[in-house]
């Protein structure tokens, strides 16, 4: 890393969890996704949805 060159770095807290099973069918993971700096989140149903979430927050910067 150089001066003219600074490193940016976003952090982001990713919480998931595996919902109940609902007699014989899969356990679908669901989470929250938290830009930490910006304070924004959002609730995932999908695994992809995190993904989706980090990507908008750093295409916005």
């Amino acid at each position: 890393m150089t001066p003219n060159n600074p490193r940016t770095k976003e952090l982001f807290l990713v919480e998931l969890w595996r919902e109940p099973s609902t007699g014989g069918g899969s356990r679908p993971w669901r989470g929250i996704v938290k830009h930490v700096s910006h304070d924004d989140e959002r609730y995932v149903v999908e695994l992809a949805d995190v993904t989706v979430f980090i990507s908008r927050c750093i295409d916005a910067l």
